[in-house]
């Protein structure tokens, strides 16, 4: 098993939640679970070590928004 850092945005929360999963989709597999209707992304924990987790996901749901007014 592997640690993920699973990013998710819905419509009801949104965070950042640790998951030990075999790969990325397992881990967007088990967190979808817990925060259905939300939109994941899976990144492997060791890529964030030393990394602003909250600023790095204030910027994935920002650069979401800046598509849906492009569309």
């Amino acid at each position: 098993m592997a640690s993920f850092s699973v990013f998710f945005d819905g419509p009801i929360d949104f965070g950042i939640q640790p998951v030990d999963a075999i790969d990325a989709a397992h881990a967007v597999e088990i967190t979808s679970g817990i925060h259905g209707g939300s939109r994941f992304s899976a990144v492997p924990s060791k890529k964030l070590e030393g990394c602003d987790k909250h600023r790095l996901l204030r910027a994935w749901i920002r650069a979401d928004g800046q598509q849906k007014t492009r569309r």
